[in-house]
C-alpha cells in the first residue's frame, strides 16, 4: 500500500521527467506485484 501513497505524494503539476519515470516505475512494480499474487490465486488460468 505504501507504493500506491508514494504516486499520491507525487503531484501532477510536477513535470520533472525525472518524478515521471519514478512515478512509471512505481506503477510498474505495483502491476508486477498484484500480477503475482493474482496468479497465485487462481493458478488454473
Amino acid at each position: 500500500m505504501n507504493l500506491y501513497q508514494q504516486i499520491k505524494n507525487i503531484k501532477p503539476e510536477d513535470k520533472n521527467i525525472e518524478e515521471k519515470e519514478e512515478r512509471q516505475e512505481i506503477t510498474r512494480r505495483m502491476a508486477t506485484e498484484r500480477d503475482i499474487r493474482n496468479r497465485r490465486k487462481n493458478p488454473g488460468r
